[in-house]
């Protein structure tokens, strides 16, 4: 669920072209012209009161943890995977150390190694 009440920038861009069409009388909106019609309709539809809007639409502020229902989370249940645990065999877990084939890595405490001065 997007946070940003959508139907405003639907209202702002729809008034902007109508804007636009009378400001450009015989020219038909193109490609080239959406971004510019756009970036005056975003300008009007995001603002403070949208914002806290979008806030209190997602139950961010004021806080209510049950605005979303199970159906809202319907859409997840096609990417449910279970997880699947496997234990590596002891084998690979004691390897060998890479430095020296045939040994085992030893583990050096602080207090047995030395500092250079």
């Amino acid at each position: 669920m997007n946070g940003f009440n959508t139907s405003w920038i639907k209202f702002y861009y729809d008034k902007e072209v109508i804007l636009w069409l009378r400001n450009h009388s015989g020219r038909a909106v193109t490609e080239a012209d959406i971004a510019e019609i756009f970036e005056h309709a975003y300008a009007q539809a995001a603002n403070y009161s949208s914002a806290i809007s979008s806030f209190a639409k997602t139950g961010i502020k004021p806080f209510n943890p049950d605005i979303f229902t199970d159906e809202h989370y319907a859409g997840t249940d096609v990417t449910y995977r279970p997880i699947i645990i496997t234990t590596i065999p002891a084998s690979i877990v004691s390897a060998p150390s890479a430095d020296a084939p045939g040994e085992t890595a030893e583990a050096v405490s602080p207090s047995s190694s030395t500092i250079p001065c």
